[in-house]
């Protein structure tokens, strides 16, 4: 059949989407958008579907798009595909004001801004909640759904400025996260201290900061120091503070309560909760990860539809 096109996609993009269809024959799929005919097949190595266009026997197949996922990409308008990039900028772009704003230019020794400074660590902690939440959407692909290069580009900045992380192996962590949530087998999950918090806050974090972020962030703070002559109060209260502090919210409002082993079972194969939070509760603990059951039902859903995909 002429106009066949093949497509390689992670393999949790391979459910229906509205205007898709597919039809199951092993590990091939069919699906009909527009009169046209593609053919899916699962990619177990790439965390994008791209889609390529077969030419006449004998050429080249040209690749014409490049999709980071394509249940979001179907489910987005043109509207709802320029608010997830829109709301990264402001969320990375008012981090690093703040931070820069904070650490550089403040007069902290300036009658009244001691009282301040709780409200800025605040702040910061929050924003850099946001920024690794902007990170996650993107391992999804949910942030620019259209566009799996650019998407996974603001991916690495935001986990790059978030703590040094590599984006690579994060990625593949949180969706082993996903297809062994609440398992032993789950790199989130303290299997030996379900209940407790402490416990699990310190094996999740030796979990995920290794030597790289510990020597990422030591060559910062001498740059900052050494070179900028930032005072080493000033990196500690407004930089290291806050970036501690959004670990240990993320935690608690993404990992611990929505994954803790409690008297009620689990309603579903994703052992995740969510939490009773109003609208505006949600966003200032987790940017709304906290519903946290919605998120691992629909992956595809960028951080802020959440909401309106909980009360549907």
């Amino acid at each position: 059949m002429s106009g066949t096109a093949g497509i390689g996609t992670h393999a949790g993009n391979l459910a229906a989407d509205p205007g898709l269809r597919f039809t199951a024959a092993g590990a091939d799929y069919t699906v009909a958008v527009k009169s046209r005919v593609y053919e899916q097949r699962e990619c177990q190595r790439k965390a994008c579907c791209v889609i390529f266009e077969n030419r006449p026997y004998g050429s080249k197949r040209r690749r014409i798009m490049s999709i980071a996922n394509a249940k979001a990409a179907a489910n987005l308008d043109a509207t709802g595909r320029m608010i997830g990039p829109l709301l990264a900028t402001l969320i990375i772009g008012g981090a690093i004001a703040v931070h820069v704003w904070a650490v550089f230019f403040a007069d902290w020794s300036a009658p009244g801004m001691l009282l301040a400074t709780p409200f800025v660590i605040a702040l910061e902690t929050w924003l850099y909640v946001g920024i690794f939440i902007v990170a996650h959407d993107a391992m999804h692909g949910t942030l620019v759904p259209r566009n799996a290069r650019l998407n996974h580009l603001i991916g690495r900045i935001a986990l790059t400025l978030y703590a040094g992380f590599s984006y690579k192996t994060l990625m593949a962590s949180h969706h082993d996260h996903h297809r062994y949530a609440g398992t032993p087998s789950d790199p989130d999950f303290d299997a030996a201290a379900p209940r407790t918090l402490l416990p699990w806050y310190f094996t999740f974090f030796r979990r995920y900061f290794h030597l790289r972020q510990l020597l990422s962030l030591a060559a910062l703070v001498v740059v900052y120091v050494l070179v900028f002559r930032v005072s080493i109060p000033a990196v500690l209260v407004f930089w290291a503070l806050p970036a501690i502090l959004s670990s240990v919210q993320l935690f608690y409002f993404g990992t611990y309560r929505p994954h803790r082993v409690e008297e009620e079972q689990f309603t579903d194969r994703h052992n995740a909760r969510s939490l009773n939070f109003g609208f505006w509760i949600s966003l200032l603990t987790c940017f709304h990860f906290g519903y946290h059951h919605e998120h691992h039902d629909k992956p595809w859903i960028p951080w802020w539809k959440l909401p309106a995909y909980r009360e549907a």
